[in-house]
């Protein structure tokens, strides 16, 4: 007992009175700072809250667009595939019936809570807009918003970017006729010329600030509620349980912050049993459940990064193909030319020309090898030829065994005489390489046999009884042993490739065509290979299957139509002298080393040539004297104007004039496309000389004899 102002006081109420007033003093001041931190916090913080928010409705409009994009060009090619593959019954008569389905399939789509895209023509007729297909309706070219900004010639001028563009306007909403800011990203479809989009309120970032500002009172209102119970619970239990509760707040403070320390590094969680009080327990409960939902949203982050980037990967592929092509293309081409244009002043018998003719064909292989890198990143058209798949086989096997384990030999049974295909070269050895890779790789640690083998059959294909039976089979080999719905009658070319490798689990076999699937540790595979192969097979009307024993191995068969008794092939003599002619030209290019290698051959085979390197003054030149030239060759891509546009300024003064295009290589023209654009005929480079020669006299014949 202690008498204070002549009043006795108890230790148990001082105590008590004092820990109240220090907790409740304490409690509530840091309530009020930590009020006003966090409110200016949020004051100072609204505004990068409005940056952020519109970075990331951008990011998020990009993708969506970049991605609905992707989706109809692919769509695209599945329906003109279907309908090139086959020809008779194919529903899709025009490409106008194309895009109705496509527009069918895409017109409902959405993204987020209220994101929806549109689309319409170059010339603004609209094709699509929020769930609806408004092909027919009025014309929306000079849609205005309020402040005057024409909302679709804006959009098709931000289209032009090959990358998109964003546009910023005000429009009203379908249930408010106040116009509202809104953000729009399109891209363009040139194949169609369509302009697709997608469109955003950005109204929503005030709702966002307010959602916040909301989530603050609440905060504050709880911790409030909570310091009212704490304070009640010190007023009854500090005298009696202030040691006790004191040591047992101590461990479970302790216990959260070492707690905290490990899970700011590691994936860990608390063990609520160690902490003595209820509500120390719950938020255990909800961190633990914080930790495994984060865990679980960096794993399926990785694996969408993991899928993102194999897709970037193999687009930044086709795009760095088709640079090297078109920069090799024209190196082969003056060398080829310049080659051959030596060769004809040198003597049969002089020992240079041997020399000659070793550049021209190693040049003509390094065309090939850059005609397989386009083929890989499917840049390039998949032209079909009788080729001789035992000639393919023995090829790629010696490119390939320089590349796999020592300990794998390599067994080649193949039929003799085997009939021809008709197939891609490049293809059939793509097929080849990847199969063959993947059954080194299963053998590589153990070493094995790789046995490939070609044999002639029919479409009633039945297994060997010798051959293994296998403990899973996928249902491409179902449908080949038993329905036969996807073999065309008819002989067969059956390629088979059997390894003894560990196999594949029964569980995956389903699963093993699909695109991104893969088994192999990361960076040792892209999980595309068996797609592509899967896909080059059906585009040669053929069929794939597999049987695989876990512990035995595994074997692909691969059944390819051979070319019939009726199909004749008529195979020209190759040209040994040049066909000459007379006339002059106007050649357009803008290297020059290709210009003057050109120009030499042309005035060799008879023609007058005026050549230059710029396609500006190429133009000015023919402007002054149209009549003066009766043929016009030129390069596509070129610095300023490129050659399908130098075609067309020509075509408006002589619509009559032949002209030919020559590429290194050009994602924009091909020979299906190139007549629409007014060519007469179109090159890919390195050009054969004497192709070439007969092309321009056969053109210079039909035109002015």
């Amino acid at each position: 007992m202690l008498k204070l102002k002549n009043r006795i006081v108890s230790i148990q109420t001082i105590f008590f009175k004092n820990m109240m007033l220090v907790a409740f003093t304490s409690v509530v001041l840091w309530s009020l700072i930590w009020v006003f931190f966090e409110y200016s916090t949020f004051l100072t913080e609204s505004e990068s809250i409005r940056k952020h928010y519109l970075e990331n409705q951008k990011t998020l409009l990009k993708t969506e667009v970049s991605n609905l994009l992707s989706y109809i060009i692919e769509m695209k090619k599945q329906i003109q595939g279907d309908s090139r593959k086959n020809p008779v019954s194919r529903d899709w008569q025009t490409d106008i019936d194309a895009q109705k389905e496509v527009l069918m399939r895409i017109a409902h789509l959405r993204f987020g809570t209220e994101g929806y895209f549109f689309g319409s023509t170059d010339t603004g007729e609209p094709l699509f807009s929020n769930g609806k297909i408004t092909i027919g309706t009025k014309s929306v070219w000079n849609l205005t918003d309020p402040d005057g900004v024409k909302i679709i010639q804006e959009q098709k001028k931000a289209a032009q970017n090959p990358e998109g563009g964003f546009v910023h306007y005000r429009w009203e909403k379908l249930d408010s006729e106040h116009p509202y800011p809104k953000l729009s990203f399109v891209m363009r479809l040139p194949a169609w010329n369509w302009t697709v989009g997608a469109g955003l309120y950005l109204d929503t970032i005030e709702t966002t600030i307010a959602k916040k500002r909301d989530e603050l009172k609440v905060g504050l209102l709880r911790k409030l509620t909570a310091i009212f119970f704490i304070l009640s619970a010190l007023f009854i239990l500090i005298f009696y349980w202030a040691n006790h509760i004191s040591g047992k707040l101590h461990k479970a403070i302790s216990t959260f912050s070492s707690f905290f320390e490990r899970a700011a590094t590691r994936m860990i969680t608390i063990d609520p049993e160690k902490l003595h009080f209820k509500e120390l327990q719950e938020i255990a409960d909800g961190a633990n459940k914080m930790i495994i939902e984060k865990q679980l949203f960096l794993e399926e982050k990785i694996k969408l990064e993991q899928q993102l980037r194999q897709s970037h990967k193999m687009e930044a592929i086709g795009t760095l193909a088709g640079g090297i092509a078109h920069d090799i293309n024209n190196i082969l081409s003056v060398i080829i030319g310049n080659a051959e244009l030596a060769a004809y002043d040198i003597d049969e018998l002089d020992p240079v020309l041997k020399n000659l003719e070793a550049i021209k064909i190693s040049s003509l292989n390094a065309r090939n090898i850059v005609r397989q890198l386009l083929s890989f990143s499917r840049q390039t058209d998949e032209k079909k030829a009788p080729v001789n798949i035992n000639s393919i086989i023995k090829e790629s096997i010696a490119l390939l065994r320089s590349s796999i384990n020592s300990s794998i030999s390599i067994q080649l049974n193949l039929a003799p005489e085997m009939p021809l295909i008709n197939a891609n070269h490049t293809q059939i050895h793509q097929i080849l390489l990847n199969l063959c890779s993947n059954a080194a790789h299963a053998m590589e640690q153990n070493g094995g046999v790789l046995e490939i083998s070609t044999r002639l059959t029919d479409a009633n294909y039945q297994q060997d009884d010798s051959e293994t039976q296998s403990s899973a089979t996928s249902p491409l080999l179902e449908d080949l042993s038993e329905s036969k719905q996807n073999v065309n009658p008819g002989k067969h070319i059956l390629l088979s490739i059997r390894d003894n490798g560990h196999g594949i689990d029964p569980g995956i076999m389903e699963k093993i065509f699909d695109p991104y699937f893969t088994t192999k540790e990361t960076g040792k595979g892209t999980g595309m290979g068996l797609a592509v192969v899967h896909g080059i097979i059906k585009n040669h009307n053929g069929t794939i299957s597999v049987k695989s024993t876990q512990g035995q191995g595994t074997t692909f068969d691969i059944l390819l139509p051979v070319i019939s008794d009726t199909q004749v092939i008529i195979s020209t003599p190759p040209q040994t002298d040049l066909i000459t002619g007379e006339g002059h030209i106007l050649f357009v290019d803008d290297d020059k080393s290709l210009a003057d290698m050109s120009k030499d051959f042309l005035e060799h085979l008879g023609y007058k040539v005026t050549a230059f390197i710029n396609p500006v003054k190429a133009l000015a030149a023919f402007r002054e004297a149209p009549d003066l030239f009766q043929l016009v060759i030129t390069d596509m891509s070129m610095p300023v104007m490129n050659g399908k546009e130098l075609i067309q300024k020509i075509l408006e003064i002589r619509a009559d004039l032949p002209v030919i295009l020559c590429t290194g290589y050009h994602d924009k023209i091909n020979h299906n496309n190139a007549k629409e654009s007014g060519i007469t005929k179109y090159f890919e480079k390195p050009v054969d000389n004497f192709e070439f020669a007969r092309e321009i006299h056969d053109i210079m014949v039909k035109k002015y004899r």
